[in-house]
């Protein structure tokens, strides 16, 4: 049954909220070995950590400005930008994601359903 879009029609049964994790972490850290002691840290392993940071945050821009688009809304915690809507579906998410160039690695995709009354 379609919806009539009246002020009286009641709220919808079931809702979902599609949640985008983005980790602002590099995939890998080049100054982790030397960080546990193991070896000498030189100035080329610092530029060469930088640049792998500019590269992940350019990357979650990128993604964030794409999600944005969609009307999705941003915070931030635990090292990772979190992208929130409730109108875009995971799989949708996904495939703009996929289809921009972005790899399934660089984000993770969560979908929750929220029952707003009565039973399912």
């Amino acid at each position: 049954m379609k919806s009539s879009g009246s002020p009286e029609e009641a709220p919808p049964i079931v809702t979902h909220l599609t949640r985008v994790k983005l980790s602002l972490e590099p995939d890998s850290d080049p100054l982790a070995e030397a960080a546990s002691g193991k070896s000498l840290i030189t100035a080329a392993m610092v530029d060469h950590a930088g640049r792998q940071v500019a590269e992940r945050y350019a990357r979650v821009i990128a993604m964030m400005e794409l999600l944005a688009v969609h009307g999705f809304v941003f915070r931030t915690r635990e090292k990772a930008v979190f992208c929130y809507s409730s109108e875009v579906e995971a799989g949708v998410a996904k495939r703009l994601l996929l289809t921009a160039g972005f790899r399934d690695r660089e984000f993770q995709i969560h979908l929750e359903y929220d029952r707003g009354w009565g039973m399912l």
